[in-house]
């Protein structure tokens, strides 16, 4: 598909709906998912399932972008109040989000892999579709290898969080992501993050 018809499809109707168990066939498109992360760094696309405004969206977020990047845009149905219904599946073969109608008490609910939501899940699933590089939250060095809808996580144990480059630069790279909710925010902010909690950090690369 030409770059032109999915900047259109991403900016005209802002949406991204996965109804799928795995990756399509199609490459991964980082420019698209940036234009996504763009357009919803700061606020919340309506037809997704959100985890609320300033906790555990960010890999929620950086999988509608991925998507995105993947020409996976569609419509919708509205999102149901956070005390909807949902369930989480583990297969760690499987990435996606899905809204389903539970006919039988006529309520939407949400299902969703571990992988779509989870830091260390999502990397461990595009470990096996793409690529996963170790990097030194103390150096700048990397700065020069990442690319525009490279994912940046920062993570061990306990909580981690997820981006999206959307201006790679070697001196100044800047990302959008959710939970602290990130427009064209320094990569140096991401670092800081990492360093004080002890975290690793990885560049993700989906392909």
């Amino acid at each position: 598909m030409e770059l032109k018809k999915i900047l259109t499809g991403v900016l005209a109707a802002g949406l991204c709906v996965v109804n799928l168990a795995s990756i399509p066939a199609s490459a991964y498109g980082g420019t698209a998912a940036a234009v996504y992360a763009q357009r919803w760094a700061k606020s919340r696309n309506p037809v997704y399932y959100s985890f609320g405004w300033d906790e555990n969206d960010c890999t929620n977020f950086v999988s509608q972008c991925v998507a995105c990047g993947h020409s996976m845009w569609g419509s919708g149905t509205g999102t149901p109040p956070l005390w909807s219904q949902t369930w989480i599946e583990s297969d760690p073969n499987k990435w996606y989000m899905s809204n389903k109608i539970h006919r039988s008490v006529g309520y939407d609910y949400w299902r969703f892999s571990k992988s779509w939501s989870c830091v260390t899940e999502f990397r461990n699933y595009f470990g096996s579709h793409g690529s996963v590089t170790y990097v030194n939250r103390n150096s700048t060095s990397w700065y020069g290898s990442l690319q525009i809808g490279d994912i940046v996580q920062a993570g061990g144990s306990g909580y981690g969080h997820s981006v999206i480059v959307v201006s790679p630069s070697s001196a100044n790279p800047k990302y959008c992501g959710h939970t602290y909710d990130a427009y064209y925010e320094p990569m140096e902010t991401m670092r800081n993050y990492a360093k004080a909690g002890g975290r690793q950090m990885y560049i993700v690369r989906p392909s």
